[in-house]
This record gives C-alpha cells, sequence and structure tokens, in this order.
C-alpha cells in the first residue's frame, strides 16, 4: 500500500505544482506612448494587440500616457500598435513564452504630422511641390503619392475647398506656359475626382510665370536651382 500511497501523494503535488505555475506565469506587457518630437507622453491612447489569427485585444493609455496589459502564457507573437490622429502610427511586436512572469517593456514612439502650412498669410496642405516630366502633363507615381495625401485631408476635412495652382519658370512664351500650367493642375484635379473627391471643391489655376518667387524674369541668366523654385505646386485652403 505504501507504495501506492506515495504515488498518489506524487502525483497530488504534481498536479498542485503545475497548476500554481501555470496560474503564476503571466507575459505582461507596459510601456508609453511617447511624442518623440518633444519626448512628452500622450494621453489616453487606444492601444490595440493582435495574434497572429487576427485576434484582437484593446486597452487604452492612462493621464500618463502610461499602459499595462497581460498577454497569454503561449508560444506567441502579437503586434502592439497605436493609431492616433494627426500623428504617425507606432507599431512593435512582441514574442511570448511559457516563462514564468515574463515583462515586456514596450514604449510607443510617435511623430506629429503637420497637415497645413501658412505661407504669407495663406493656408496649404502641406505636401511636396509636385513635379511634372518636361512639356508632359501625365500624372507620374511621385505625384500620385503627394495627390494621395492631399485626397485624404480632403475626404478628413468635408468641409474644405483648395485652389490647385501651377507655375512655371520664365522660360518659354507666356501663353504657353499659361496652357501647361492649367493642363496640369486640370490633370491633378481629374485625379481628385477619380479618387473620389468631389469636383465642386476644387478650383484649378495654372499661373504660368506671373507668380515668380524671385529675379528670374524673362531673359534674365538663372541657375537650374533658381528656375527649380518657381516650378511648383500650391494646394491653397478657399476660405
Amino acid at each position: 500500500m505504501r507504495p501506492i500511497f506515495l504515488l498518489f501523494v506524487f502525483l497530488v503535488n504534481s498536479f498542485v505544482y503545475s497548476q500554481t505555475s501555470v496560474n503564476s506565469c503571466r507575459n505582461q506587457v507596459s510601456g508609453n506612448v511617447i511624442n518623440k518630437q518633444n519626448e512628452l507622453s500622450i494621453p489616453n491612447v487606444n492601444i490595440q494587440i493582435m495574434d497572429n489569427d487576427g485576434n484582437i485585444i484593446k486597452t487604452q493609455a492612462d493621464n500618463n500616457g502610461s499602459f499595462t496589459i497581460d498577454l497569454p502564457c503561449d508560444d506567441g507573437r502579437y503586434t502592439i500598435s497605436t493609431s492616433i490622429e494627426n500623428y504617425t502610427k507606432s507599431t512593435k511586436l512582441i514574442f511570448t513564452s511559457q516563462a514564468i512572469n515574463k515583462e515586456h517593456k514596450v514604449n510607443l514612439e510617435v511623430y506629429p504630422i503637420q497637415e497645413f502650412e501658412e505661407v504669407n498669410g495663406k493656408k496649404r496642405i502641406l505636401v511636396n511641390s509636385i513635379r511634372f516630366f518636361p512639356d508632359d502633363i501625365g500624372v507620374n507615381p511621385e505625384a500620385r503619392i503627394q495627390l494621395n495625401k492631399v485626397s485624404d485631408i480632403l475626404r478628413k476635412y468635408e468641409g474644405l475647398n483648395i485652389e490647385i495652382g501651377f507655375h512655371a519658370d520664365s522660360r518659354g512664351g507666356e501663353k504657353f506656359l499659361i496652357d501647361l500650367t492649367q493642363q496640369r493642375a486640370d490633370a491633378c484635379t481629374s485625379y481628385l475626382i477619380d479618387k473620389g473627391i468631389d469636383a465642386s471643391r476644387i478650383h484649378a489655376k495654372g499661373y504660368g510665370a506671373t507668380k515668380l518667387l524671385n529675379e528670374c524674369e524673362k531673359g534674365i541668366k538663372c541657375s537650374e536651382v533658381k528656375h527649380l523654385i518657381n516650378r511648383r505646386s500650391e494646394f491653397v485652403v478657399l476660405l
């Protein structure tokens, strides 16, 4: 009987130990949401953690930008991310294990996104100037990247109307430059309309070389760099 009794005690102890181990196992994730421009924490941000099967766990940072969440004790891979309006997205990977009380320190670092700028009293959408190939009016891949940003902002602010203004340097006939810049402004307008933006929200204007930013008027010898300053696009917010 004694061997049987000892075996019983061993099995009971093993079960209790295993249960204790499972119950004490914890993969804890903690950290802060930080604005990397000024190194300050951002409060009350929504955070989500997704496993490989697409299951999502949600939590929220507190008033100090801090968060803590427990993950299952498994050999898993999780993606933690946050998406904040007017900030870049931050995503980190977490690999869990069946180790006891494993802690994961994760800071989600984001940068502010500047959507507008003010130049000479005019509010403009902040995107890179759109360049066309010489004498071309086709929207090239780089131009599409910038126009997609404009499209996103117009969707975000439904009451926003803009003027798409295109400008040229002084090298060329006046009518040719007006027509060329108008065609380029119209091409960008058509692209945005194809992306679902109402045509009534966009005014296209080709200025040719009538609004130069420097001294490079017709007949004045200037470097290519100075001429490039005058070849530009502007997405001005209409009041």
